[in-house]
């Protein structure tokens, strides 16, 4: 008699933890902010190379690595068209109306990766300006990534890296046109 009285108290225990369980896992992920466990699903991030970009392969890039994930946030991605010139002394490309130099003879290399970068990141982010998510830049020149994050996302892993005292220039950013460093943080 005790054992079966143990075995159904061990059963009303296992769907109380089961339970509120279920509801902790809901709970932080609704408020990731709020989980101590939250970490960044790294199978996500987008290897792009800024060289890759600036010698005229940002459509190319965005339509076979972008725009993948892009679907999830955006119901009809615009898209993308090169402006070259005929002896590729300058390269732009068009979205959305925007015209982007990424170079042309009077831009230095290091440059074009830059605007490049610039270049795509807008695209993007032009088409996410009314979500919570935005595409943030990883790293620069070869090693640049990109990541699709929400703002709660993107807040908790920036407050995880100053908490672990990370270096500034690991924190993802959206890239600007100021050169040197093109928006990314730096020491």
């Amino acid at each position: 008699m005790l054992n079966v009285l143990y075995l159904h108290y061990g059963k009303i225990i296992l769907v109380i933890l089961c339970i509120f369980l279920f509801f902790l896992s809901s709970f932080l992920k609704s408020n990731p902010d709020k989980n101590l466990f939250y970490s960044i699903n790294w199978d996500n991030l987008i290897h792009l190379d800024a060289e890759d970009l600036a010698e005229q392969g940002i459509k190319e890039i965005y339509e076979k690595e972008v725009i993948p994930h892009l679907i999830n946030y955006v119901a009809n991605p615009i898209e993308i068209e090169e402006i070259k010139s005929i002896d590729n002394s300058q390269y732009q490309v068009k979205a959305n109306n925007i015209v982007y130099l990424i170079y042309d003879d009077n831009i230095e290399q290091y440059l074009s990766w830059g605007y490049a970068t610039f270049a795509l990141f807008d695209i993007v982010n032009q088409q996410l300006k009314d979500s919570d998510f935005k595409f943030y830049a990883f790293e620069n020149g070869n090693e640049l990534s990109g990541m699709f994050m929400s703002n709660a996302e993107y807040q908790h892993y920036c407050n995880q890296l100053k908490i672990n005292k990370e270096k500034l220039i690991e924190i993802p950013y959206i890239p600007t046109l100021e050169p040197d460093w093109f928006g990314q943080h730096h020491n």
